[in-house]
Formats: C-alpha cells, sequence, structure tokens
C-alpha cells in the first residue's frame, strides 16, 4: 500500500516536526526541522500513526517577510467561515479551469490574458472576472503546495487579516494616546459619561494642546472614529473597571468542574441560607425566614444532614450540623411515622469539609469539634468564588425550585415591586411542618430520583461507596455530644460551678475538690441548645464528669438565649430568684413577646425574637400545672421562709433528658401564653379573683423582694438552696 505524500509536505510526527525530502523504495525519506536528522518512514507506519492521530500534515513553508500569507486558517476547514470558504471554491474553479485549458504551468501574461475571458465565460461566474495580477496571486497560493490537476481549497483561501484600503495608523501616537486616556476616564469608569461628552472632552483636550504647538497642531479625529474605538475596547477590562473584578471574572473566567470524588464523605461542603419561604406560628402570626444549615456529600450529592433553627448562621447551628450529620437518623420513622416512606442511611465522619470564610466557620469551637472527631481536614474556599462550593449551592437552589417555592409564602427569592403578591399575607407553613415537609423531599424525593451531573441515584450511589468504603465513626456518642458543645473555663468551689447565674453539681466533685484541696480551675464543656447539663474536664481525670443544673425542672430544654431573657427580666432581682421564679418570669415574658409581635408597630423587631424563644418551650398544660403547684404568700417574709426549708436541688426528682441526637423539634406560642399582659389588680380582676384594695398586697404570688439585711441567716439559706448568684450574667 502507497500513499501520496508530496515533496516538502510537512509533518508533525509526535510533536516533532519533519519535511518529506522524497520518496525511496521503503517509504518517504524525512528531514526534522530542527537539527536535519534523517528517518525513514514507510506507508504501513504512516497509516497507523494517522489512525492514532500521533501524525498531522501542516501547511507548507511561506516566506515570514512575505506579504501574502499562505494558509492563514491553520485550523479545521469545516471552522471557516462560509463566505471564505466560498470564495476559495470560486478560486479552486479558475484555477482548474486554467489547469484543464492551459495545461501545467508556467504561463506568459499574453497566455493568462486570453485564457481568463473565456474561464469567466464557461464557469457562468456572476462576479467580476480577476485581472492578470490577482490570478498571479492565486496561482502563487497554489504553486506552495504543487499543482497535480487540482486546486487546494485551503491554498487558495483568502487572508482574513487582509482588508481593503489603508489598514496604517494615520494619527500621530499623541492621538491616540489621548484617545486611551479619555476612553479610560471617562467611559471605562465607575460612572461612566455618554460617548458624545467624551468625544467633546477629547475634542477640547486636543484644542488646549494646540496652542503650545502652533506650528505642528494635533488633528482632530472624526466622531465615527472615536466611537468606533470605544465599541472595540477591551469588554473584559470595561466591566471590571466599571464594576468589579468579580463580575468579569464571572463573565468571562473559564469554569471549571470540580474534581470528581468517589468515596463517600471524603469531602463535604457545608453552608447556611435563609430559606425562601415566610414561616408562621400556629395562631398564624408571620414569624420571618428561618436559617437552613445543610450538608451535601461530594461523592454521592446525598444531603448528610441539615439543621433547620431560627438562630443567625452561627457555631451553634454549625455543631448541630455536625452532631446531627455523624449520627444515624433513625428518629426519622418514630418522627413522621408513615408519612415518609424511606429512610435516611446517612451517617459517619467526614474527611473534610469545604467552607466559605465565615466567621463562626474560622471560630475556635468549630476548629476544636473537627480535631476531636477525628481530624476533620477543613478546606477554605477563596472568597468571593462561590464555584469552589458549586454542589451545596446547587443543592440550595434545588430546594427552591423543588420544595421552598411552591409553598404559600414563598419569597420566590425576588418579588417585583410592582406585583401585589406579599408573602407575609400568604404565609400558611409552621415551622414543624416545614421541618417535615424538608424531611420528605431530600428522604423520598431528592434521594431516589436520578441526578444529571452523577448519572445516577444519590442514595444507590451511597449504599454502594459505604459498602466498599464504610464510613468512620467517633469513639462515642457521649464524644460527639461533648465536642459539639461550647467551652468556657469556670471554677469547682463547693457549691459546684457556676455557670449563666446557675450552678450545676455532680457527686464527682467532692472528689475532684478533695484531690485538689480546695477550689480549682476546669474547663466546662455546654450544650447551648440545652442548659439543663454541662461536662466538666477536671485536671486527672480520665473522663469527663457530666453535671446537672439544680434548677433542673426549670432549665429542661431550655437554651441559652431563653434564659438570658428571662434572667434579664427579673433584673436586680436575679440574685434571689428560684425556680418558682425563674417559671413564673419565663410565663411573663412570653406573654410580652407575644403581644409585641402582634402590635403592628414592633411586629417586625419582635417575630424572630418570638421564635427563638419558644423554641423549645412548655406546652400550655406543662406551664398551667407547674404555676398551679405554686404556692400563694401574703408576704415576702413567707415566701423566703419556705424557700430556705426546700430540700436540695439534687435530691428533688428530675425529668428524662431528651435525646441530643433527636430531630430538632421546634414548638410555637402556646395560645393561653398570648393574652394581654395587664397590672396585677386588673389580672385579678380578670380572673376573677377580687381587687386588693388600694395600698394593700394583691393576692398574687409576687417576685420575692429583698430580705432585711438583719436577716442574714436567712438569706444564706435561700441562696444555698435556690442556687441562684449574686454575680452578674456572663
Amino acid at each position: 500500500m502507497r500513499v501520496e505524500l508530496r515533496n516538502n509536505t510537512r509533518l508533525c510526527i509526535d510533536g516533532i516536526v519533519w519535511v518529506v525530502e522524497r520518496r525511496v523504495s521503503s517509504g518517504v525519506q524525512l528531514i526534522g526541522t530542527g537539527d536535519g536528522a534523517l528517518r525513514t518512514m514507510s506507508d504501513e507506519e504512516f497509516l497507523r500513526k494517522f489512525r492514532d492521530g500521533t501524525v498531522e500534515q501542516l501547511n507548507p513553508l511561506v516566506d515570514p517577510d512575505s506579504p501574502r500569507a499562505l494558509n492563514p486558517y491553520n485550523r479545521d476547514f469545516l471552522s471557516i467561515p462560509d463566505k471564505s470558504r466560498a470564495d476559495a471554491e470560486r478560486r479552486a474553479r479558475y484555477i482548474d479551469a486554467l489547469l484543464a485549458e492551459g495545461g501545467p504551468p508556467p504561463y506568459s501574461n499574453r497566455r493568462l490574458t486570453e485564457l481568463i475571458p473565456v474561464i469567466h465565460e464557461t464557469s457562468k461566474d456572476l462576479c467580476r472576472a480577476p485581472n492578470l495580477r490577482t490570478m498571479r496571486r492565486w496561482l502563487a497560493k497554489q504553486a506552495c503546495v504543487g499543482f497535480d490537476g487540482r486546486a487546494d481549497l485551503l491554498a487558495v483561501l483568502p487572508d482574513p487579516d487582509r482588508r481593503r484600503g489603508n489598514r496604517t495608523k494615520i494619527f500621530p501616537p499623541r492621538i491616540e494616546a489621548l484617545i486611551i486616556e479619555i476612553i479610560e476616564a471617562d467611559i471605562i469608569c465607575h460612572a461612566p459619561r455618554p460617548v458624545s461628552i467624551a468625544y467633546a472632552n477629547l475634542a477640547r483636550k486636543i484644542k488646549i494642546e494646540n496652542l503650545i504647538r502652533p506650528d505642528d497642531p494635533l488633528p482632530i479625529p472624526p466622531a465615527r472614529t472615536f466611537y468606533r474605538r470605544v465599541s472595540k475596547y477591551d469588554d473584559e477590562k470595561r466591566i471590571e473597571r466599571q464594576k468589579s473584578r468579580k463580575v468579569a471574572r464571572e463573565k468571562y473566567a473559564e469554569v471549571q468542574a470540580a474534581p470528581r470524588e468517589h468515596v463517600p464523605l471524603a469531602v463535604v461542603e457545608i453552608d447556611h441560607n435563609y430559606i425562601d419561604c415566610e414561616v408562621v406560628d400556629d395562631d398564624g402570626l408571620v414569624l420571618g425566614r428561618p436559617t437552613l444549615t445543610a450538608a451535601i456529600d461530594r461523592a454521592t450529592r446525598m444531603c448528610v444532614g441539615f439543621v433547620l433553627t431560627w438562630e443567625p448562621p452561627s457555631a451553634t447551628c454549625i455543631m448541630l450540623l455536625l452532631r446531627h450529620m455523624i449520627m444515624e437518623k433513625s428518629y426519622v420513622k418514630e418522627a413522621f411515622g408513615d408519612a415518609i416512606r424511606h429512610d435516611w442511611p446517612c451517617y459517619g465522619v467526614p474527611s473534610s469539609i469545604i467552607v466559605d470564610n465565615g466567621a463562626d466557620f474560622h471560630s475556635n469551637h468549630f476548629r476544636n469539634a473537627c480535631d476531636g472527631l477525628g481530624r476533620i481536614q477543613l478546606i477554605y474556599a477563596e472568597p468571593g468564588q462561590p464555584q469552589m462550593r458549586g454542589f451545596i449551592e446547587r443543592f440550595f437552589g434545588t430546594l427552591n425550585t423543588g420544595l421552598f417555592h411552591l409553598l404559600p409564602g414563598t419569597t420566590l427569592s425576588r418579588v417585583d415591586r410592582n406585583s401585589d403578591y406579599d408573602p407575609n399575607k400568604a404565609a400558611r407553613i409552621p415551622l414543624k411542618k416545614l421541618n417535615q415537609l424538608l424531611h420528605k423531599f431530600i428522604i423520598d424525593i431528592y434521594s431516589r430520583r436520578g441526578h444529571r451531573g452523577l448519572k445516577a441515584i444519590p442514595v444507590e450511589a451511597w449504599k454502594a461507596g459505604i459498602e466498599k468504603y464504610p464510613p468512620r465513626m467517633p469513639r462515642s456518642a457521649r464524644d460527639i455530644h461533648i465536642l459539639s458543645c461550647a467551652r468556657a473555663e469556670r471554677t469547682l468551689s463547693r457549691r459546684g460551678i457556676e455557670l449563666f447565674s446557675t450552678y450545676y453539681r455532680a457527686p464527682e466533685f467532692a472528689t475532684v475538690r478533695l484531690t485538689a484541696q480546695g477550689d480549682l480551675k476546669v474547663r466546662v464543656y455546654y450544650d447551648p441548645a440545652d442548659i439543663s447539663r454541662i461536662w466538666v474536664q477536671a485536671p486527672n481525670e480520665p473522663q469527663f464528669i457530666e453535671a446537672k443544673c439544680v434548677a433542673n425542672d426549670y432549665a429542661q430544654r431550655r437554651s441559652i438565649w431563653q434564659h438570658r431573657k428571662v434572667i434579664d427580666h427579673l433584673g436586680v432581682e436575679a440574685r434571689y430568684a428560684t425556680e418558682s421564679d425563674l417559671l413564673r418570669s419565663l410565663a411573663e415574658l412570653r406573654q410580652m413577646i407575644g403581644e409585641g409581635a402582634k402590635k403592628p408597630a414592633n411586629r417586625h423587631k419582635t417575630k424572630r425574637a418570638s421564635a427563638r424563644f419558644t423554641e423549645q418551650p412548655l406546652s400550655a398544660a406543662e406551664l398551667a400545672a407547674a404555676m398551679a403547684e405554686l404556692p400563694e404568700y401574703t408576704t415576702n417574709e413567707q415566701a423566703f421562709a419556705a424557700e430556705a426549708s426546700l430540700p436540695a436541688a439534687s435530691s428533688r426528682p428530675s425529668t428524662a433528658v431528651a435525646p441530643a441526637d433527636a430531630p430538632l423539634n421546634r414548638g410555637t406560642l402556646p395560645p393561653v401564653l398570648r393574652a394581654k399582659k395587664v397590672p396585677a389588680t386588673k389580672n385579678n380582676a380578670k380572673s376573677g379573683s377580687p381587687s386588693a384594695p388600694a395600698g394593700e398586697q394583691p393576692d398574687t404570688c409576687p417576685v420575692p423582694s429583698p430580705p432585711p439585711h438583719d436577716d442574714a441567716t436567712l438569706l444564706d439559706a435561700f441562696i444555698k438552696k435556690s442556687g441562684m448568684t449574686a454575680r452578674k450574667l456572663r
């Protein structure tokens, strides 16, 4: 077998350029353009390399100083514009007819002058016939590749950079510099001016400069020339100067696909987002847009955990998410029953986490938790580069289009100002129902349908991945709870540990203090969502010590934010407050927040505060029972005497602690607590109790006032039994 390879044909073989010297019996002889080396390549080898794509025929060499390029299109033939390709086909027809009529070249001018009209008439060309000089140029292009009976279209292609007329710059360099200066100062800036004003400024500058150079005045360019220069200015540089580098990069920078992960939990992306839906409480009061903190696995596109809360994006949300992401999620069936048909098989500690540069992700709390849970690597995305977290951003978009934008009260990301649609008026979904809908969408819909980017079903990819690469877990569930808690330094005294103006005690504290021979500094870990217990890390103790709050009934399911509001409500009387006072203050504060949220003037200021305060409240029945059990006193002395006779807090019965890995079911403000708060006399009148005469004590349970200073024994007994401290809340 033989292949036609003409002499001087340039071949690129394995990245090296060779030139065909001549044909020999064993193939063709090639000369290297770099070192002049000789090699022989058979026709079979050429065909094999041509099939593998390692050999390519290049354009013939042309004198670089020649004003006419041979083939300016060093690209595929089909990528050439249609107009240029049609012009090349017309030239090739003239050359083919010339070879057929006049034989092989060379041709004299007289012969060409005779043949051109004949060829033009026989070819029925609608354009004007080429002149002698044009025909010579076409033949010179074809001569570079040789004449074998047919013209080469690539050889006779027109030069795309060759335009008619004078292409040299007719303005002096000073005019060119002034044009660029005016464009960048007046048009390519943050506050661009109209082009007409910019051109007027250019003409004014040229006239002023001509005053100092009367012998060599500068010409004023036409307005059309200036407009053309503006239109041809670099658009990427224009956007960067007018807006920002970020906007220019988003429009012109190349977006590359993220590296494909094959191991589940190898890379997990975490981010916060305010959902596009207004949420209400049980009474229809609009509370606002909750915060969704979610985590998605890159390898399988599974949502491995989420937290829906009223807390703003903070380290608290991240800690709750880490706990929910690592623990297995068997609570789904218990919490939602048959409403969700499938299980959620995601659990385990990720190898690395990609986050943004928010302050909550740079906190020591988050870093320590990642180190303690198994050296989780933290990868911070570059600022202003959301594509580095494209998976979680795409997941939020899927939630918006697939769930949130279909609910009543959706904000649709942006609402037209001229539209009559009001999300606050259309809102109907409470937070508890939204939490159930979110579980339903993620478990039964998102994870069970095909993913276009993954080209598989996420839950099937997850199950197949964990069979090959099982997820790792921490040493115990207790480690997850402790490491995902906040940390503080406190003093362990004979009263216990003081934290948030209350005390925590444990039987092991006596042994620790005995070993330390007195008070000592300890490290305390606490859950911001539950102040009923803390974990204490004492010196020379291998295990954490769990301590319970002395006001256990009050502290159950109580968050730090709620507790601080109660203490602030008590004010200076907080140092004398008992557990019953805390419960009573809690009820009063809920009345105030609920009433303030209903008032039009305070609604937008207090609706999120109301939601955060009532996330996990006591039910109306529980609160009514607690209030009924509280004794009523007519004097402060009776109240202090009763409190002094109470048993120790550690001997009182305590309720069971809710599992920390259970779903965060946020409650709403009970209707019984939404009654308007009124003075004691009016409240007694409404409840059916007779009002107290003027100057007498009302028949209610007042907040105890400070006892007389001479009754030191009674005061010490009260403080010891109540567990409260006189120090301010820290």
